[in-house]
């Protein structure tokens, strides 16, 4: 019987994690682990999410690593401007800050790939928020992407248009998604010319949702971490929903 049980919940809980609101661990479980750390994605997927974000930002050798800021300076012990440092010199410093960062004193800045193989493992979908700036430089992210085998599970997210167009260029498989504060029908419009396309905002109107629905847009809010703030959103039928604490 406990074999069947065990099935039944795994069953169970890949039934809820692929239907209604799904939702997407902001930066790794942040709330437990240093943001964009390998120990905050492999708590994320462990927990069954459907989805893991990690910010990307791109070194001046070419290397795509996780990161939220364009400087080092507010997670490790270094600094300096990722821009114009190697991936050699970023591999060399250790996590220092964030969620519970005593617990893994040897956490460092790990590259796209590394989070692409916890979320491959695991089977959870990468949501990659793509924090540098030039449109041509999505292409040899999205090559990383192919070669991994892994472009029906990546988002990726922007909120640069065109970065978003260049991605579609290269891929007509990875979903993309326009990055905005407040969502409006202009911003709708705007990304629902492109396939398999949503709208990721901090603020959106019953009637915005209602309209990219209509036009075959999925929404994605973010990020909101209040129990009460989720079953709202839940209740509304949002697509997906950001946050960096799992357990409410």
């Amino acid at each position: 019987g406990g074999k069947m049980e065990q099935a039944l919940a795994e069953t169970t809980q890949l039934a809820v994690k692929n239907s209604g609101t799904k939702v997407i661990a902001h930066r790794g479980y942040s709330s437990e682990a240093p943001e964009n750390t390998l120990p905050a994605y492999e708590l994320a997927a462990q927990s069954g999410v459907w989805g893991i974000e990690a910010d990307i930002q791109k070194t001046a050798d070419g290397a795509f690593i996780c990161m939220h800021d364009p400087t080092v300076d507010r997670m490790t012990d270094g600094s300096g401007t990722i821009a114009e440092m190697t991936l050699g010199e970023i591999q060399m410093l250790t996590v220092d800050s964030g969620s519970n960062s005593w617990a893994y004193p040897y956490a460092g800045v790990p590259t796209m790939e590394e989070f692409l193989e916890v979320c491959q493992q695991s089977g959870s979908n990468a949501v990659l928020d793509l924090k540098f700036t030039a449109v041509e430089d999505v292409v040899p992210l999205i090559q990383k992407i192919q070669e991994l085998g892994m472009e029906e599970s990546v988002v990726c997210l922007s909120g640069n248009l065109d970065q978003l167009k260049k991605i579609r260029e290269c891929s007509e498989v990875i979903r993309v998604k326009y990055l905005v504060e407040e969502g409006t029908q202009e911003a709708v419009d705007q990304v629902a010319e492109l396939s398999h396309s949503g709208i990721s905002a901090a603020r959106i109107s019953g009637d915005v949702m209602a309209y990219a629905k209509d036009r075959g847009v999925s929404v994605n809010v973010w990020t909101y971490n209040k129990s009460e703030e989720k079953q709202e959103w839940t209740r509304q039928e949002v697509d997906f929903l950001t946050t960096d604490d799992l357990s409410t």
